[in-house]
């Protein structure tokens, strides 16, 4: 590349890539406060630590498990089914190494869909699943932070009631923060900064530091944007009709 600079690309497995960005993600949420390096600089200056000397900087890394999600229906275990299984992100995975991945864990995630949408509506994990995340950003369409216009595209779906003091993966309980407000959000915390609470699915009001309280609701979605699943659904119930 230019000014010295070059790219190393990796081609393997996608549940090996999808553990290693896993890792690398767990290590820049937890550097050090004084490390400035943004998110995408420490993942590259970690993976190259690692791979040239076996270790990071920090030394810390070694004690950083990671963790590959791959959603399976039951029936691929019992054989009835095949070539269901994928990473959150909506790759396939093989039945081979999904199986093999099934057999390894000692306790098992129970994964709640909508009946009619399929969206996954619950999960008795942190991470939400694609197809949830991208039901919350088309529902909030901006950080919801009061006052902040940030496209939800690029923002970090965030549990208003965090997932360690009971929060869950659910509708109701994520709405979508720009990283500086998510960052500030956890910072501080409700006892110093501001507090938060979802009134309904979307409707977030906030308490801000002097005790005034504002409510941010997500703009209106298009028709085709609010259910884009019972759209889908009915168009082909159209073509059925007319074949």
């Amino acid at each position: 590349g230019e000014h010295g600079m070059a790219t190393l690309n990796i081609t393997t497995s996608s549940v090996l890539v999808d553990a290693m960005l896993d890792r690398m993600r767990r290590a820049y949420r937890n550097k050090p406060d004084e490390d400035h390096r943004g998110m995408h600089k420490y993942m590259a200056d970690t993976a190259a630590a690692v791979l040239l000397t076996g270790t990071c900087d920090a030394g810390w890394l070694d004690n950083i498990k990671a963790e590959v999600v791959v959603t399976m229906p039951a029936t691929m275990l019992t054989g009835e089914e095949t070539g269901q299984a994928e990473l959150p992100a909506g790759t396939l995975v093989d039945d081979d190494t999904a199986l093999m991945l099934a057999g390894s864990v000692s306790s098992w995630t129970r994964l709640f869909t909508h009946p009619v949408t399929g969206v996954a509506v619950t999960a008795d994990v942190y991470a939400p699943t694609a197809a949830l995340r991208r039901f919350i950003v088309h529902r909030d369409r901006t950080c919801r932070f009061p006052g902040c216009a940030r496209i939800a595209k690029h923002a970090d779906v965030d549990h208003t009631k965090d997932w360690q003091h009971g929060g869950k993966t659910t509708p109701d309980n994520l709405a979508c923060l720009c990283r500086h407000h998510h960052t500030l959000k956890h910072r501080l915390g409700p006892d110093e900064g501001w507090k938060v609470r979802q009134l309904e699915p979307g409707v977030l009001e906030w308490t801000d530091p002097q005790g005034q309280i504002r409510t941010t609701e997500p703009p209106p979605a298009p028709n085709a944007v609010k259910e884009p699943a019972l759209v889908s659904a009915a168009r082909r119930g159209e073509r059925a009709l007319r074949e």
